[in-house]
């Protein structure tokens, strides 16, 4: 009785003083929030490199509406025709607003003393972001989207 009472007390101490699988219980505590991290950051690449190429579609979309700052199904054209996602998905939007010299808004009918007044075209496009991983959620993205202004001729 005493042999199976050392026994277990000797157990218990090489239990006590062991460090083995301590590795093993410390990667499944923290792995998980590693991988949380790192799905996150995965995530926002994917959405700065979308919302980068909406900017550059708005910027096609703008020049587009340098010649031509009336036309918007033309400009819309460009914009989804430079953008690789489908065009349902996309909200394009272009304005033309029109402002003298000195920065005071007219209508583009106007004249600034005389002068024709500067024609800025301001081209928008959005589409609601649809991410591979579940982590869209926790960072709070929901719609992507990319502007450009450039003067019209």
């Amino acid at each position: 009785m005493m042999t199976k009472l050392k026994t277990v007390l000797a157990r218990l101490d090489a239990l006590r003083i062991g460090n083995r699988g301590t590795f093993a219980i410390e990667h499944a505590l923290v792995m998980p929030c590693l991988l949380l991290l790192l799905s996150g950051a995965i995530d926002l690449g994917y959405a700065l490199t979308q919302s980068s190429s909406l900017s550059g579609a708005a910027r096609a979309g703008a020049q587009f509406a340098m010649r031509f700052p009336s036309d918007a199904d033309g400009i819309k054209d460009v914009v989804t025709k430079t953008l690789d996602y489908d065009p349902a998905t996309l909200t394009v939007t272009s304005k033309l607003a029109c402002e003298c010299e000195n920065g005071t808004a007219v209508a583009c009918t106007d004249t600034c003393g005389g002068a024709a007044p500067l024609a800025f075209v301001t081209v928008s496009v959005s589409k609601t972001y649809a991410s591979p991983l579940p982590t869209a959620m926790m960072l709070g993205i929901t719609t992507l989207s990319g502007s450009a202004v450039m003067r019209a001729n």
